[in-house]
């Protein structure tokens, strides 16, 4: 899977999860999840949910997606790196 296609799997997942969903047209790379898209909480470990069912991973923690992966960029290469790298949490 192609980063490409990593990135718009996460904005569609942001989508679905956000109260209200998201103005795609504003998402870019360095977006904040926390401070830019104003996840609650609930919506965070709904997006995580989502994010591990959509790529077959596992986060040790809904809010471990905060704390190391503020931007989108930083999630895209993560998942890559679990895709497509052999690595698994």
């Amino acid at each position: 899977m192609s980063k490409e296609e990593i990135y718009h799997i996460i904005v569609i997942c942001l989508d679905n999860e956000k109260t209200g969903g998201i103005n795609k047209e504003n998402i870019i790379s360095s977006t904040n999840l926390l401070l830019d898209l104003e996840l609650d909480s609930i919506e965070i470990v709904n997006f995580v949910v989502a994010l591990e069912e959509a790529f077959e991973i596992k986060f040790d923690e809904p809010f471990e997606l905060i704390s190391k992966f503020e931007s989108i960029d930083k999630l895209v290469d993560y998942c890559d790196s679990q895709l497509n790298g052999g690595g698994r949490n």
